[in-house]
């Protein structure tokens, strides 16, 4: 259920053309801010353009792929 929403997130990215790099890698990084409590996944998929756009993009500029934790202080808006 948890992987239907996170790919939910990862279509309507696609869909803005909020990717820096690639559909699995933003699966990923979704997934490793739910996992570990950093987003809500239903909060995220119900956000404004603007709210997600930040948290998408933030997500992806900040995830540290050797903790799989958000560095440089990044707080999600739909944390």
């Amino acid at each position: 259920m948890r992987e239907k929403k996170i790919q939910e997130a990862v279509l309507r990215a696609k869909d803005k053309g909020l990717f820096i790099s690639n559909q699995l890698n933003l699966f990923m990084d979704v997934h490793n801010c739910v996992i570990n409590g950093e987003i809500d996944i239903d909060k995220l998929n119900a956000s404004n353009g603007l709210d997600f756009a930040h948290d998408i993009i933030g997500i992806q500029k900040n995830i540290n792929r050797v903790t799989k934790k958000l560095d440089n202080h990044f707080v999600p808006r739909c944390a």
